[in-house]
């Protein structure tokens, strides 16, 4: 009952006057409640401990991959391409990460793939490993649809990474993706890149911009999971990466000091 009434004093106050009621809210509503952004940079500089990827990459590496996002032609496609290739391409991305550094045994580019992907290869694996044509037979036939042949890194939702093959009129193409895991995926360009290997790199300038850490980071409330809060957020502010301060001390600090809080978004008296 008590609830009850609460909310109706709050009601009758909004439709007494909803302009004042709106600059109430705006005045009172706490700040973890609220809905802001941050430049990954900040967080960086002033949290004490912070996975940083411009550390993790090294300069040298960030001002490769800026050449990359200036001077990829995502144009260039294969002719053809076989299995054989594309695991090929595979190992050129395991190989970017050192993911078998400590591999006593050799191994080929096809025990690389099943040791690090989905391997829901829909019958990638199963085809003559040298045939463009029954690669292209394969391909366009759509039994692998559903599979996850082209999910190199097995991962969550978020957290794979793909090496996706495409055909269309101008011939195949192999399209790069991890958002959600930068590094990795950054280091895979700039090996592709630099074998000359054609390929389409996805997110190419919001990675670039996280990996300098001139990115913005979405601010949430404290009831709401940190994660696919895209819709949260103004869609010309590109946020794809986002933090809930609420639970840690020193990130909240970090937060209130350097945080945009967005305008909260008003309440309307429907007019009937």
């Amino acid at each position: 009952m008590q609830v009850v009434n609460f909310v109706n004093t709050e009601v009758g106050k909004f439709l007494k006057n909803p302009d004042n009621y709106n600059k109430y809210i705006a005045k009172k509503l706490p700040l973890r409640k609220r809905y802001g952004k941050i430049q990954r940079k900040v967080i960086w500089e002033n949290l004490t401990e912070s996975i940083r990827f411009d550390q993790q990459l090294g300069n040298k590496k960030i001002k490769k991959l800026e050449y990359l996002v200036n001077n990829i032609n995502e144009k260039k496609v294969f002719e053809k391409i076989t299995a054989n290739e594309f695991l090929r391409c595979c190992e050129i991305c395991y190989e970017a990460n050192n993911y078998f550094k400590n591999t006593k045994t050799k191994m080929s580019p096809l025990e690389k793939y099943k040791s690090m992907a989905d391997l829901r290869h829909g019958g990638l694996l199963d085809i003559d490993p040298d045939s463009p044509k029954e690669f292209a037979k394969w391909y366009k036939s759509g039994i692998w649809s559903g599979s996850h042949p082209w999910e190199i890194c097995r991962g969550g939702n978020s957290t794979h990474i793909t090496l996706q093959v495409t055909n269309d009129t101008d011939g195949w193409k192999l399209s790069l993706a991890g958002l959600y895991r930068q590094v990795e995926t950054i280091n895979m360009a700039l090996a592709l890149f630099e074998q000359a290997i054609p390929f389409v790199f996805r997110n190419k300038v919001e990675m670039l911009n996280m990996a300098k850490g001139i990115d913005y980071l979405g601010v949430v409330p404290e009831n709401v999971v940190p994660k696919y809060c895209h819709g949260k957020f103004p869609k010309e502010d590109n946020i794809i990466d986002f933090i809930n301060p609420s639970y840690d001390n020193e990130l909240s600090k970090i937060i209130e000091k350097s945080v945009f809080w967005y305008p909260l978004k008003k309440i309307f008296k429907r007019n009937d």
